[in-house]
């Protein structure tokens, strides 16, 4: 015989969830980037959605870029979020590889105006280099990143990053030492 469950009261709150719109920061034009169900505000706040960079502008060349965003607010049945991480899917990495000379990668904790960052660049020379060359490249880089980032807040350091400027500033001036293939920025982590 099978028994019959009761659901008490209680049951019945806990399964009553609310439906919120998660909606992207000012840099990224306030766009959706998806709807939860939970059963409080406080279960939503400090969440983590992780978003391709295609389905966040729109552009299918840009799928190996991840954005992480974390949950800050909800107002009006909208999660307000923030940016706190971009990063480069290893598969798209192990691609860049194939091609090129030298792979040169450095970590390194950088300050901004009101935040610190962990920033992983990548570069890949168009040919075989000396240890003497690797080394300055990386340094030269490390230089003009903290250069570069210093004076910046975390929405201007992301909205660099994202869009580009700071990889595209940064090849331009290493290219002066030694010739670059690619300048890409593997990691980015609001610490």
């Amino acid at each position: 015989m099978a028994k019959k469950i009761r659901k008490s009261a209680d049951t019945a709150k806990k399964w009553k969830k609310q439906w919120f719109s998660i909606v992207a920061p000012p840099i990224f034009n306030n766009t959706l980037l998806g709807d939860t169900p939970v059963n409080e505000v406080s279960e939503l706040k400090g969440r983590v959605i992780s978003v391709t960079m295609a389905d966040l502008i729109g552009d299918m060349r840009r799928q190996y870029i991840r954005v992480n965003f974390k949950v800050k607010d909800v107002k009006d049945g909208k999660a307000q979020t923030e940016v706190i991480g971009y990063e480069i899917s290893p598969a798209h990495l192990k691609r860049l590889g194939k091609r090129s000379g030298i792979r040169l990668e450095d970590s390194f904790i950088v300050s901004g105006k009101d935040a610190k960052f962990r920033i992983k660049p990548l570069l890949l020379t168009r040919n075989k280099i000396q240890r003497s060359v690797g080394s300055a490249l990386r340094k030269k880089a490390q230089e003009l990143i903290v250069e570069s980032l210093k004076d910046k807040k975390i929405d201007q350091v992301f909205s660099s990053v994202t869009r580009a400027e700071l990889q595209r500033s940064l090849k331009k001036e290493l290219s002066k030492t030694y010739p670059i293939a690619i300048c890409e920025i593997k990691k980015l982590v609001l610490l």
